[in-house]
């Protein structure tokens, strides 16, 4: 498809052109290092900023009918294809995406199905994705499934079936909302990180390593440290008691890399606030595939932070979420080491038995 043949020379060109003037830069900041270090080490430091893009997904997405709720997966995905699937081309570059919608008039249970390409050739396998209910940021009652991490694409399509029998037969209000977590992805973030490397070691700007934990408390990755734009937060935390710990996993693909795992949690934040109208991002903390643990919502993470992760049961609670979609696997060791030790950390420093049982 000579589409695409295209997309991949413009990319090549792009790598090179930025390989290009970063030599010239490099040089220039070898020469006034002195005058620009801070300036540098922000550049070097910072992160690609999200970006965001929402699309209709005509009046109504008509819902298959799955039958009850012990369908299988496979014939779940049968019933959705049927109903009809929608292909859209988002007209930019995406890694994440998420959809809302009307709340159903039913409390049946519905499940998104969704693929992506990059060419409209080759497709990636199909996501389940859980239709859930929470309130946005103005009190209203949305649907939404989890932001998805899916890899580079640019055209989706989606389709949806509902299991029992007071299924709804469409869903309203459909809006689609594609996150790019890389800016330039592929070959062109790999020059780009080159070049930072390059120029954080000319201009004598290192890369800060995270401040040492403390004894019993574990290592993770600040919220300055994955890059999380601050001005997107829309007001200040709340507390509350922490009573007990709920334990998530995310959506999408988990072949991520330890490279694009803190833009994924960029791009899971920025969906929380832009596409659902939440305060701040809704997990207390993440754990990626590789053991790696991120701060989540804002307010301290030793201190009862109220999140947005388990609709009627935040207050009183802290969420951790493992990164990638675990119904049919078990995660990686790492990753449940990791989960282990921060919540082993977090309740005792809430006093809590993690054995016991709690009341909300």
């Amino acid at each position: 498809m000579r589409w695409g043949r295209d997309r991949v020379a413009a990319r090549v060109a792009r790598a090179a052109t930025v390989l290009v003037l970063g030599t010239v830069a490099a040089l220039a900041l070898a020469w006034a290092a002195p005058r620009t270090s801070e300036a540098v080490g922000t550049w070097v430091k910072s992160p690609p900023k999200v970006t965001t893009r929402t699309v209709t997904v005509e009046p109504r997405l008509q819902v298959g009918l799955a039958g009850p709720a012990e369908a299988s997966p496979a014939a779940r995905l049968r019933s959705a294809r049927e109903a009809g699937t929608v292909t859209l081309d988002v007209g930019d570059d995406f890694t994440m995406l998420g959809l809302t919608c009307d709340v159903p008039a039913t409390d049946a249970e519905v499940e998104v199905r969704l693929r992506t390409s990059l060419d409209g050739e080759s497709w990636s396998a199909w996501y389940a994705a859980p239709l859930e209910v929470a309130a946005d940021g103005d009190g209203e009652a949305r649907a939404f499934t989890d932001a998805l991490w899916t890899g580079e694409g640019r055209l989706v399509e989606v389709c949806a079936a509902g299991v029992g029998d007071d299924a709804p037969l469409a869903l309203t209000g459909v809006e689609l909302m594609t996150l790019d977590t890389e800016g330039d992805s592929g070959v062109v973030a790999k020059a780009a990180a080159t070049l930072r490397q390059v120029v954080a070691t000319i201009s004598g700007v290192g890369l800060a390593a995270p401040a040492a934990a403390a004894v019993e408390t574990p290592d993770w990755v600040t919220r300055a440290g994955w890059g999380a734009d601050e001005s997107l937060r829309r007001d200040d935390p709340v507390y509350a008691t922490v009573k007990m710990a709920f334990v998530h996993h995310t959506a999408g693909g988990n072949t991520y890399t330890a490279a694009q795992a803190p833009g994924i949690v960029r791009g899971i934040y920025t969906y929380h606030v832009l596409g659902l109208g939440w305060n701040d991002i809704g997990y207390n903390f993440l754990v990626d595939r590789y053991g790696t643990v991120y701060v989540g919502r804002y307010g301290g993470p030793a201190r009862g932070v109220v999140g947005a992760h388990a609709y009627g049961f935040n207050t009183g609670s802290t969420g951790v979420s493992v990164m990638g979609t675990f119904t049919d696997e078990v995660p990686p060791a790492p990753a449940t080491d990791a989960l282990g030790h921060l919540l082993a950390w977090k309740l005792e420093v809430h006093g809590l038995d993690p054995l016991a049982t709690a009341k909300m």
